[in-house]
């Protein structure tokens, strides 16, 4: 990030923290190097009542986009801020101290590049017009800054005006609505009173039957019960939701049940085979055991007979040379 970018981005969180009273300015499309702003007219001024919206393009290039009597619309501005005069370039200023400058300039008298000279009765029937202009990107430039003196109090009761007919709508609204309940509670009572004496009693049982499901809903659902128990109304649709869930929850209940059986089922077999796989070992190790030992006698008892043949032949020719 460059020298540059870290200094607008810093001006852009100082304008946010500390907003300055005469204007508005803000980057557009996240694009540091292109601002709009908006301005009040300087005060004591043929400019006092008006709302002037512009654009600063780096290099420092400023524009007017608001007709204003001062300054050609959409034209760039010749003052000692802008790129017409480096020399005077300052790398102190800042984007507030730009915009402040332009305000002062409306009270000076040239000829330079950007500059008109309209009438004093032409220029305050242009800052009442401005109001009601509006940028392409901004939107009315009105919504960016209050106008002050007397815009500002023509500004408040249009504002009170204005919440007086929202009032008055919503007024109407309820009435309506209020209207719409009676009548439709008369209609349910007319309803009811017109039904034969025997069937007088099926609401009665469709109360039972929605104090019976709610009855079951509270059951199921024990953590939401205080959400429900505002709901008036149980109808079929959501009994039958209920039904659904209760039967997922069985199904859900059944598989894991299964799970569980098919998973001890195998931790079973897999014991059963380590049993047998562990008895198959001891019952080879005896039987090597026993072959060893047949074999130990057979040879202990070939040597002991040749043994005894060597003690018996050696003793006979002891004797016949004796």
């Amino acid at each position: 990030m460059s020298l540059m970018t870290k200094r607008i981005i810093k001006e852009l969180e100082q304008l946010r923290n500390d907003p300055p009273s005469s204007f508005v300015a803000q980057c557009i499309n996240n694009n540091l190097y292109e601002w709009h702003f908006t301005i009040r007219g300087p005060e004591n001024s043929d400019y006092d009542e008006g709302i002037y919206h512009g654009k600063i393009v780096k290099p420092p290039n400023i524009f007017f986009l608001t007709p204003n009597g001062r300054f050609e619309v959409k034209t760039k501005i010749c003052l000692n801020i802008t790129k017409f005069h480096p020399e005077n370039w300052n790398p102190s200023w800042t984007i507030r101290t730009m915009v402040e400058g332009i305000i002062q300039h409306f009270h000076v008298k040239d000829f330079a590049v950007g500059s008109i000279q309209y009438t004093s009765n032409q220029i305050k029937s242009l800052a009442l017009a401005s109001h009601k202009w509006e940028c392409d990107i901004c939107g009315p430039i009105i919504k960016c800054i209050v106008p002050k003196g007397k815009q500002v109090e023509q500004f408040q009761s249009e504002k009170k005006e204005q919440h007086k007919v929202d009032q008055n709508e919503n007024s109407h609204t309820q009435e309506a609505q209020s209207k719409y309940l009676k009548e439709n509670e008369k209609k349910v009572e007319k309803q009811k009173n017109d039904l034969p004496e025997d069937d007088k009693e099926i609401p009665d049982k469709k109360a039972q039957v929605d104090a019976f499901q709610r009855l079951i809903w509270k059951t199921v659902f024990p953590d939401t019960e205080k959400v429900h128990s505002q709901l008036k109304i149980f109808t079929h649709k959501n009994f039958n939701i209920l039904i659904k869930f209760i039967q997922n929850q069985k199904m859900r209940k059944k598989f894991i049940d299964e799970t569980k059986d098919d998973k001890i089922n195998k931790m079973d077999d897999e014991i059963q085979k380590e049993f047998e796989q562990a008895n198959n070992k001891n019952k080879y190790s005896s039987q090597i055991k026993l072959i060893g030992l047949v074999l130990l006698s057979l040879i202990f008892g070939i040597v002991f007979v040749n043994f005894g043949e060597f003690v018996e032949q050696t003793a006979k020719d002891w004797l016949l040379f004796n």
